[in-house]
């Protein structure tokens, strides 16, 4: 079994032992709508050219200190109010995950402990995009114009 299979059987675990969250493995359609809706920087979304742009800095794979990124009220009100939001990783995983708001934290922590990748978060229909990476960084940003999308 590879690392990526390993990873994926985690994620489905987890995703077994919760309600409201969906697993679709081998999709692409997440991937596509960031392409297509936000900027690309080399490999990486670059957040910077979006609306209420956001970026922080915290200690390397350290949870207690990426959440207090959370602290700031205005996307933490945002992302907890979301219908769907979609999770996607880059490149380890080629799954998506759908939920509400409510469940984000719940996804946020089991993620950033067990999946070693860049963690993408995006709701489709407030325009928002959240880039969380272990390294140490995080970067938020929403489109300008909701109807241009």
């Amino acid at each position: 079994m590879t690392f990526s299979e390993e990873i994926e059987d985690e994620i489905k675990e987890f995703v077994s032992r919760t309600e409201n969250i969906y697993y679709f493995p081998d999709s692409n359609y997440g991937v596509e709508y960031l392409n297509n809706n936000f900027s690309v920087l080399g490999t990486k979304l670059d957040l910077s050219k979006e609306n209420n742009y956001i970026s922080y800095d915290f200690k390397k794979n350290d949870f207690l200190d990426m959440i207090k990124f959370f602290e700031l009220k205005k996307i933490k009100e945002k992302i907890l109010l979301s219908k769907e939001i979609h999770y996607i990783g880059d490149g380890i995983t080629s799954s998506e995950l759908i939920f509400s708001g409510k469940e984000f934290f719940r996804v946020l922590e089991f993620l950033f402990e067990n999946v070693p990748e860049h963690h993408y978060f995006f709701d489709e229909n407030e325009k928002w995009c959240l880039l969380i990476a272990t390294e140490g960084w995080i970067a938020y940003g929403e489109k300008t114009c909701k109807n241009n999308i």
